[in-house]
């Protein structure tokens, strides 16, 4: 039985079927939410007309749909999920939902400025790459969903390249603190731990602690930051993922958020007072995000995707400032009403991950017109891409 023969459940966090075991297989998660938003970011970012093959749950379409374009054009082949996207179009005039497989309707289609492939149990992918030439505009970008682990480029697509940077990396604590204001917004450090290239494990890297006690209790927050210069990279960032190793699970999730330690542009190392230095966005003390909520790993590497405001700042800054802190209270600012003692264990400067950025991006390649013909209109110059050139005749 072929994927579109399956019967697809759909629930509020995913859509999957049941196979002839009666095993789950999970077709699309909510979990992807934040690479859908990088990536319809990329795809959008010269306006004009998309093309998105593979409707879903319809995250990247609605992410796409948030940026200005002048038309959305989506492919669906599933016959379950097919009314679901023309019920989420009937109120979008710049959307065409085409029924059937993308291979099989690709000659009816016109050209576009972005291409976002996201597919599942797809039978034409190996013709992906050689289709792209009739389906793309001079100087338009196309984002898909990988599908390898390793940073390998699965259709051989160029002007792609992939990058991992390491990282300044700090373990702070706030101290044991008779009120959860005073541990969650302590503007000091008690204690920290720069680490460079000696492997230690920390049971509590990040931390949510109270106990309670006759006339009051002890609250203690601990936060893991991250520095990563990024100025080598000649080129737009298109999507990166931290990688730290858990040592231990201990009962918590964890939140990225941005922060301004280390003197924000990477000047100073870590001091005391760097600990409350983030930037909050504007209610309930809540840090701005560059990830979604999540469940932490302990033997094994957590791979978190960042989100769009990450990838932004990261090209507009040239660096990437993160601290990692418990989701349930210290992200939240919401005060435990019972003991509790949650811990996302890290190994900090592990040598089986050490902690890092893994970046995509888009190598700029030469960026001046040639002969009166605009450079975003240039693909290649006698066979070589576009992203390869770096000088033409030594200019």
């Amino acid at each position: 039985m072929t994927y579109t023969q399956q019967t697809l459940i759909f629930e509020q966090d995913k859509i999957y079927f049941l196979n002839a075991n009666g095993q789950e297989k999970e077709v699309m998660m909510d979990w992807e939410d934040t690479l859908m938003a990088a990536s319809a970011a990329y795809v959008t970012q010269n306006g004009g007309d998309i093309l998105e093959i593979g409707f879903g749950m319809g995250i990247s379409a609605n992410y796409i749909q948030s940026h200005t374009i002048n038309s959305h054009t989506i492919i669906e082949n599933h016959p379950d999920i097919i009314p679901k996207a023309l019920l989420w179009a009937s109120d979008k005039p710049n959307v065409t939902i085409v029924e059937g497989n993308w291979f099989d309707v690709k000659d009816s289609l016109s050209t576009y400025d972005g291409i976002f492939h996201d597919t599942y149990a797809d039978l034409q992918l190996d013709h992906f790459s050689s289709s792209l030439s009739q389906l793309i505009k001079p100087g338009g970008v196309v984002t898909w969903w990988n599908m390898l682990p390793s940073p390998e480029n699965l259709h051989n697509i160029t002007g792609v390249e992939y990058q991992e940077f390491a990282s300044n990396q700090t373990w702070a604590d706030s101290g044991s603190q008779s009120s959860f204001t005073a541990a969650r917004n302590a503007t000091s450090s008690q204690t920290h731990t720069n680490y460079t290239t000696t492997q230690v494990n920390k049971a509590d890297g990040i931390q949510e602690f109270y106990s309670s006690g006759r006339g009051g209790g002890t609250y203690r927050f601990n936060r893991s930051f991250f520095f990563f210069d990024t100025s080598s990279i000649s080129g737009t960032i298109t999507a990166i993922q931290l990688k730290i190793y858990g040592y231990v699970f201990g009962g918590n999730q964890v939140r990225i958020a941005k922060s301004t330690a280390f003197g924000t542009s990477g000047g100073s190392a870590y001091a005391n007072s760097d600990f409350n230095n983030w930037t909050t966005l504007g209610f309930g003390g809540v840090p701005i995000p560059y990830s979604s909520q999540q469940a932490w790993l302990g033997g094994a590497t957590n791979t978190i995707p960042l989100n769009a405001d990450a990838v932004s700042n990261a090209n507009s800054n040239n660096y990437i400032n993160l601290v990692a802190v418990g989701q349930v209270h210290d992200y939240t600012n919401f005060a435990p009403f019972f003991d509790i003692g949650l811990n996302s264990g890290i190994q900090f400067a592990s040598q089986a991950e050490f902690p890092k950025l893994a970046i995509t991006y888009t190598p700029s390649g030469y960026s001046h017109d040639v002969n009166g013909v605009a450079s975003a209109n240039i693909v290649s110059m006698n066979g070589v891409a576009n992203a390869n050139i770096v000088t033409v005749n030594g200019v």
